[in-house]
């Protein structure tokens, strides 16, 4: 399969969104703490970001609509785990755990999940109308 500079130029881009939401989740994760509604709500909506453009940056030929709706089931799927009490019921408590499941189920996640889905889709859109000019 022979790589175009175009798709190459899309892939380091993808990089570059996903390297910058990591950054930000990172940042939110040790410097949001006198903020935690903010802390929780961004963290929520760009994860979701970061998961679409990362997921991209490996398979840059993905339907964008397709793609959104995998990344918002997934998250979806992991906040209702919160609401299961896996995490209470395996004594699930360390950092990694924590950050990688969530340690409570907030309804609102969901539309958050869902907004970060759309906007990640509209950006990808952007990206590809850009780059056919």
């Amino acid at each position: 399969m022979k790589i175009t500079i175009f798709a190459l130029k899309k892939r380091i881009l993808y990089f570059l969104i996903s390297a910058i939401l990591f950054a930000m989740g990172v940042s939110l994760v040790i410097f949001g703490k006198r903020f935690q509604h903010f802390r929780g709500w961004f963290g929520d909506y760009i994860i979701t970001i970061f998961i679409f453009f990362g997921i991209k940056f490996i398979f840059p030929r993905l339907n964008r609509i397709r793609l959104a709706i995998g990344v918002f089931i997934f998250s979806s799927a992991v906040e209702l785990i919160q609401l299961s009490g896996v995490c209470d019921y395996y004594n699930l408590k360390s950092a990694f755990w924590q950050l990688t499941i969530g340690s409570r189920f907030d309804f609102f996640d969901i539309f958050l999940y869902a907004a970060g889905c759309l906007s990640a889709a509209v950006i990808d859109g952007i990206i590809d109308r850009i780059n056919s000019k």
